[in-house]
């Protein structure tokens, strides 16, 4: 994503709308695997804050890519996204819980996501 349309780093709206985008289009074309680079801030509140499965490729460690001094290449299966989220997300307290519904309504539930189009 062009600097200019990302958020601040405490901003995960547009990306995880992407990430949403990403997920629904997956799962509408049977897309059952990924395998991605994401810098430390799409990869950390993935990975961390909604426990979205993405696994290091290889067991690599971060590397400099694209003026990122600190990406990760990934693995996603996206049949695990949902049931590891859900899972995360019941463990969590409660006021934690809702403070990350909104970003959990995109990634897994595409709730205020565009619909994917077919481009010809």
């Amino acid at each position: 994503m062009l600097k200019e349309y990302r958020g601040q780093q405490q901003d995960h709206v547009v990306g995880t709308t992407l990430y949403g985008v990403l997920h629904r289009a997956a799962l509408q074309s049977g897309v059952e695997h990924a395998v991605t680079i994401l810098d430390k801030h799409a990869y950390v509140p993935l990975t961390q804050m909604l426990a979205v499965p993405c696994e290091p490729i290889a067991g690599s460690q971060p590397f400099d890519y694209l003026g990122s001094i600190d990406s990760r290449a990934a693995y996603l299966c996206f049949a695990k996204v949902v049931l590891r989220v859900e899972t995360h997300m019941g463990n969590l307290d409660e006021p934690i819980r809702a403070s990350l519904r909104p970003y959990i309504g995109r990634v897994l539930y595409a709730e205020g996501v565009p619909e994917v189009i077919s481009v010809p």
